[in-house]
């Protein structure tokens, strides 16, 4: 008889504790950076053998905590969601590199264009601005959004954004041309993602939507109960993420009789994410939990936070996530995951 997760727990291996929260991790190689409530942004040098953290380096400049980071060309950028300013170190010399001055308010987004040398910043000011990657000169200003732009995304020639005035805009990257505004939500858009010639947007009013990339129109929408706070895509089908619970919708889906829903967690979702077959969330009651997808059922519970766990980073050995207790905590990534692997994720 298998044993129920609820009742046997896994408990954490190691703890790297500071004095403010975690808000965010994310792995790049051997390092692990996580990001703060002081503001800071730390690079962990990950141990191959053991998966242990060591600190190498504490990073300061930023006016909140990071709520992005990506990593390109030696530099590692970061977005504070209280900053209007966004700043790109060197992450091997430690050193603040670029700073990319411009935006009035504070930004929501970025995207890398790494052949074209190009980054795009979108910001509560309601624009978008697209920067020199090398020089942080302003190369480029999108307007025409009336409200905050909270997502930004690259796709070829054009960008995609989402925004608080309830419209999701197509722009040509090359002059900044608005080519098609997509109406319909009722409320804020919180996101955008783009895949086989489709774009799927999730809001505030508990729908997502899905439309033509080449003419704007909105294919289908469908319904939740509650805000849509994050989408991912995947083979199998749409993740929607709601307070309590992750969505699995297929993509023909137009009924919420078609959906599967992972319940468990007895506080709001903070975050989830997959390694391989295997789908891991993160809560408000102070729990991680890694399901199996396919038979949608809970294989673990990781308890030891004693406040909201924030984040997650899966590696192929070892668990880390983060939380509002000010820790850092590492996992062993054992035999649970081990089942079948589908690889839809």
């Amino acid at each position: 008889m298998s044993k129920d997760p609820e009742e046997n727990p896994v408990s954490c291996e190691k703890i790297y504790q500071m004095k403010q929260p975690v808000k965010k991790l994310k792995q790049v190689d051997h390092m692990l950076f996580s990001s703060s409530a002081d503001s800071k942004v730390r690079i962990w040098n990950i141990q191959s053998r053991t998966g242990d953290l060591t600190l190498d380096a504490t990073l300061k400049g930023l006016s909140g905590p990071a709520t992005k980071m990506k990593v390109d060309r030696g530099l590692l950028f970061c977005l504070s969601s209280r900053d209007e300013v966004l700043r790109a170190w060197n992450i091997e010399t430690k050193e603040l590199a670029l700073e990319f001055k411009g935006h009035t308010k504070y930004l929501t987004d970025m995207a890398i264009v790494t052949k074209d040398d190009i980054i795009y910043t979108s910001s509560f000011d309601s624009t978008i601005v697209g920067w020199n990657l090398r020089k942080a000169d302003r190369l480029i200003t999108f307007k025409g959004h009336e409200d905050s732009v909270v997502a930004v995304k690259v796709v070829g020639t054009k960008i995609v954004s989402a925004s608080a005035d309830k419209t999701i805009r197509i722009w040509k990257r090359k002059n900044g041309d608005c080519i098609k505004v997509l109406e319909g939500h009722t409320s804020f858009v919180f996101g955008v993602r783009v895949a086989d010639k489709m774009i799927y947007s999730n809001s505030q009013d508990g729908t997502i939507r899905v439309w033509s990339f080449k003419t704007g129109e909105c294919k289908k929408t469908i319904k939740l109960e509650g805000p849509i706070a994050t989408l991912k895509l995947t083979k199998r089908g749409i993740f929607a993420l709601q307070s309590k619970a992750v969505f699995l919708i297929d993509k023909d889906a137009k009924e919420k009789d078609d959906h599967i829903s992972f319940e468990g967690h007895t506080g709001s979702i903070s975050c989830f994410t997959w390694y391989k077959d295997v789908m891991f969330t993160s809560g408000a009651d102070r729990t991680i939990r890694a399901w199996n997808c396919k038979k949608n059922k809970v294989l673990t519970v990781f308890r030891g936070h004693t406040g909201p766990a924030n984040h997650i980073c899966v590696l192929d050995s070892h668990i880390y996530t983060a939380g509002q207790d000010g820790s850092i905590r590492q996992w062993s990534n054992d035999s649970y995951i081990k089942e079948e692997q589908s690889g839809w994720a």
